[in-house]
């Protein structure tokens, strides 16, 4: 019997037994032998499960799904199903932990500090999506049961406390800017509640608290005006001011425990963030949005770590294109600050100029005279860049991928357009 197997519904297995129906609709209720036999048990087992007095492990739960024709989770009590944590939807799928393991790659002590903790392993970029894909959930399902576990509730609310005891340390105190110190007691057990080394979690602190602490001294400007201006409608102002910034600062500050959460559920290594910059800075995301080929990227093979859930993949005639999804979008958005206090040395997202793109549109062609339909796709400026010091006299330049496809892009621009206008073009031809 399956240690915690408790959201079992005894009722739901008796109902679905006695309503069964053959594979072409016929009522046929099955007896509790007839069942058990379809599943290697016994009368007695199935009797058991229906009254309660014994719960089914993942695999007989299967079983029994597959033999009553319906899903797993049919078996399961569905009053507080919104409730479930990763280790109740696991068993609902009728899943062994071992099962997960083998599709994740991971040790059986990583993958329980998980369901247990919410941790996900570090250097895992994808972890999250091949959890959901082995559970057969969508990624938003499996973030949900995340938040669900009792650990993850209880770190946010003990990381309200620190980070509150924090903000007293280092954002109230008037003088020059220090920030946290590595051996700060609440950065030690931030460590550990959200399982990563002190330092990282000390940088991602100092970050927040610094631009917190922006926001309150703007807050003890506007005080000091409200004050003391002999102005009566500058200090009328800045009373209105005071509150607004104060409004920001206390949501700012019960956000940041939320914030180092969901980047850890989703931070990407370097080599993908950098992919994910150039899909940005292309402005490769939405419906009607360009597309950039994986093989002009800046790091072609960081594409294959990065996560479904933040791009979306389509072939172009045989060449595999990325772009954002929109919780991609959100991603760089949202975490691009992170990023550069973890990695300073990388390229940050581009701003985009007004009315301007940050990337070359491209056309896609089978050499010359062959269908010269417009593609939506776009070259990311970093890769123009790069591209752009290798070209010939005639702003040609030549990949050779394998096995037997060479791309010639030409990155001329027409006279009189100015090349942030130009099109350039890319035809796809066997290599000599």
């Amino acid at each position: 019997m399956a240690r915690g197997l408790t959201r079992f519904d005894p009722e739901a297995l008796r109902t679905l037994r006695a309503s069964y129906a053959d594979g072409e609709g016929v009522p046929r209720p099955l007896s509790a032998e007839a069942l058990g036999a379809m599943v290697g048990a016994s009368k007695s087992q199935i009797l058991d499960y229906e009254h309660g007095r014994h719960t089914p492990d993942p695999q007989r739960v299967l079983a029994l799904a597959g033999a009553l024709r319906v899903e797993p989770e049919l078996l399961m009590q569905q009053e507080d199903r919104e409730t479930w944590g990763v280790a109740d939807v696991r068993r609902a799928s009728g899943l062994r932990a071992q099962d997960i393991l083998s599709v994740v790659g991971v040790s059986p002590k990583s993958y329980r500090r998980f369901e247990v903790q919410g941790i996900v392993p570090a250097r895992k970029p994808r972890f999250l999506d091949d959890v959901a894909a082995a559970l057969r959930i969508s990624h938003n399902d499996l973030d949900k049961a995340v938040s669900n576990i009792p650990a993850v509730r209880a770190r946010r609310r003990r990381s309200v406390q620190l980070i509150w005891r924090l903000a007293e340390s280092y954002v109230y105190p008037p003088g020059l800017w220090t920030g946290p110190a590595a051996d700060d007691a609440e950065i030690a057990e931030l460590a550990t509640l959200y399982g990563r080394p002190a330092q990282r979690i000390r940088r991602l602190l100092s970050y927040s608290l610094q631009e917190l602490r922006h926001k309150y001294l703007r807050m003890r400007r506007e005080e000091i005006i409200a004050q003391y201006d002999p102005d009566p409608s500058r200090q009328q102002r800045a009373h209105s001011a005071v509150e607004t910034w104060a409004d920001l600062f206390n949501r700012d500050l019960l956000l940041i425990p939320d914030h180092i959460e969901r980047f850890h559920r989703s931070a990407q290594l370097s080599e993908g963030w950098q992919a994910l910059i150039d899909l940005s800075d292309a402005d490769a995301y939405g419906t009607d949005g360009p597309w950039v080929l994986t093989a002009l990227l800046a790091n072609p093979q960081s594409a294959s770590a990065l996560p479904p859930s933040l791009v979306r993949r389509r072939d172009f005639r045989g060449l595999p294109g990325l772009q954002l999804s929109g919780a991609g979008r959100d991603h760089v958005r949202r975490f691009a600050d992170f990023y550069a206090v973890l990695f300073p040395t990388l390229r940050r997202p581009r701003m985009p100029g007004r009315g301007n793109t940050n990337a070359r549109p491209l056309r896609l062609s089978f050499g010359v005279g062959g269908d010269a339909r417009q593609e939506r796709l776009a070259l990311p400026p970093h890769t123009y860049e790069l591209l752009s010091k290798r070209a010939d006299a005639n702003g040609s330049v030549t990949l050779n991928l394998e096995p037997q496809t060479q791309i010639l892009i030409n990155l001329s621009s027409i006279p009189g357009t100015g090349p942030a206008r130009q099109p350039a073009t890319i035809d796809l031809s066997p290599p000599d």
